[in-house]
């Protein structure tokens, strides 16, 4: 098998690659052009007949004083036996180290389970290429939510998936006069934008670069689209969707406050029905990383889908300058963290 880095004649081959094969939405070509800063790579597998055999997107976030690797998983033909993704896999490994892991600190690698995949069983490849398996949350997470979309909504998914209770929390919201409004044209981006930076402001966070957003949202603008809760023609929440052929995802939300007589709900179903009776196939609500954000998105019916994380190493130098700011951080926020995740955080630092 080759490996080869894509280049711009790749484009129309590589986005017809990702629909065939169900790739996530940050597998599209153009996602190169969102950030240059962040150092996006797109690798191409194929034979020595030109027969691509899987895609890769990695990512090197180069710090000052060490850089990270990073790949969001690998996205393979399905017609491909276990060895052919084995080697493949193990190719380009060995490409993306010979290459690019220079003053690296950690190269890590989060893995999608199959939706019908009930158990987490590590990727042989990684392992034997000295990935560790990593756990570094609670049992279950992070995790994915897929939900399966049939039209008809009403009958599929409305009376026959989701609950009564959460049916007449969602009719309770409509009666009180919260009303939907979509945007193909995104005329709602700046509020957007503020709304979103101000759920990051709430929690503390650093809120993500305005540039980057817009910058997105142009190059994707026929695959976003805005859901808007307005109550007395005014927004109070927005959500964003991306689109791939077979999938919608719930990808962002924002709003001014943390309370919004649940508004977001409202904006979730309308989002789903809009998917869902437009023929696509799934509806992706994203990554959680605690038990009461899954608890939302199980009311919606969403399965929840293992994340399996690798990590290797190389430099302990390197790897305790690009721990300790964080863990330090943490800390401060909350001085009982150490007490309450003593072991995780050892672990973190000393396990190679």
């Amino acid at each position: 098998m080759i490996i080869r880095e894509a280049n711009l004649d790749d484009k129309q081959v590589w986005d017809s690659f990702v629909d065939k094969y169900n790739g996530n939405f940050n597998y599209y070509f153009d996602c190169r052009y969102i950030d240059v800063e962040e150092g996006i790579n797109q690798l191409i597998i194929e034979t020595d007949t030109n027969q691509w055999v899987g895609i890769c997107c990695f990512y090197k976030l180069k710090k000052r004083l060490y850089s990270l690797l990073r790949i969001n998983g690998f996205l393979f033909r399905t017609d491909i036996t276990d060895g052919e993704k084995y080697t493949a896999t193990r190719n380009i490994l060995d490409y993306i180290e010979e290459n690019h892991s220079s003053q690296c600190s950690t190269f890590f690698i989060q893995e999608e389970n199959a939706l019908d995949s009930e158990l987490i069983k590590p990727n042989p490849a990684l392992i034997d290429h000295g990935f560790r398996f990593r756990n570094y949350a609670q049992q279950g997470f992070p995790c994915e939510h897929i939900l399966p979309l049939k039209a008809p909504f009403r009958e599929n998914i409305w009376m026959g998936t989701w609950s009564q209770k959460l049916r007449q929390d969602l009719t309770k919201v409509a009666k009180s006069g919260v009303k939907i409004i979509q945007d193909q044209e995104l005329k709602y981006l700046d509020i957007y934008i503020d709304m979103y930076k101000a759920n990051y402001k709430r929690h503390k966070k650093q809120p993500p670069d305005r540039n980057r957003i817009i910058n997105e949202c142009n190059i994707f603008k026929n695959k976003i689209k805005f859901f808007i809760a307005c109550t007395n023609e005014e927004p109070v929440v927005i959500l964003k969707c991306e689109y791939t052929r077979s999938t919608c995802y719930l990808s962002a939300i924002g709003s001014f406050t943390k309370g919004t007589s649940d508004a977001n709900k409202l904006c979730y179903k309308a989002a789903i029905e809009d998917a869902c009776n437009a023929g696509y196939q799934f509806a992706d609500f994203g990554y959680s990383y605690t038990e009461g954000l899954a608890k939302l998105k199980d009311r919606f019916k969403f399965q929840r889908i293992p994340i399996k994380m690798y990590e290797k190493r190389y430099s302990f130098a390197r790897v305790f300058l690009e721990l300790t700011p964080g863990l330090i951080n943490s800390c401060l926020r909350n001085p009982e963290h150490i007490k309450e995740n003593g072991k995780v955080i050892l672990d973190r630092i000393l396990r190679w």
